[in-house]
């Protein structure tokens, strides 16, 4: 049996358990036969928009164990923020991590958040998948690092802003397309 396998089984054993009226607790006599339709069954957060913190998360995952979720998709960057730390690139996090849309408040996760988050997930029989969305939806990272960028000037608007998604003409308008998103004044 596989670990996952067998939280799950506790799980089934947990969700079997009668109290008794005078105290104590049974467990009836079954079979049970017990496997997913879906491989992934999961849960996507958009941490990127709305950072949650890590106990946050913690109790979002053992949720998902107790119901047998076994993915959590978490969406780390996008336009508006980049939630994890790259020590190759520590630009990102402290110049496009402190906002969240909406006001929310900003933050990301380290390596060693990063860490105990999947230890936390993996013996709950959760996978993590980190979500880093790239090519598109890169102005948190444009933000940041100016020279990633072949625009004549990189977005100046804070991630998080609502001005934030005018900076997609780095992406849209160099490869001739465009979007409803972009402003004639943000054009380089």
């Amino acid at each position: 049996m596989r670990p996952e396998g067998l939280v799950h089984a506790v799980v089934t054993l947990r969700q079997l358990l009668r109290e008794l009226p005078g105290g104590g607790v049974e467990v009836p006599a079954v079979r049970v036969e017990d496997a997913p339709r879906f491989g992934w069954r999961g849960l996507t957060l958009d941490v990127a928009r709305h950072f949650v913190p890590v106990p946050d998360l913690k109790v979002v995952i053992g949720l998902m164990g107790h119901y047998k979720l076994n993915v959590l998709h978490l969406h780390l960057t996008d336009d508006q923020a980049w939630r994890i730390d790259l020590p190759s690139r520590p630009e990102l996090v402290r110049r496009s991590s402190a906002h969240g849309v909406g006001g929310d408040p900003g933050g990301h996760y380290s390596a060693a958040d990063w860490e105990e988050l999947l230890a936390f997930a993996h013996a709950r029989g959760v996978r993590v998948v980190p979500e880093v969305d790239v090519p598109g939806h890169v102005n948190a990272a444009l933000h940041a690092y100016g020279e990633l960028t072949r625009a004549v000037r990189p977005p100046t608007s804070t991630p998080g802003s609502a001005s934030a998604s005018r900076a997609c003409t780095t992406t849209c308008r160099p490869r001739g397309r465009s979007c409803t998103t972009c402003s004639p004044t943000s054009r380089p």
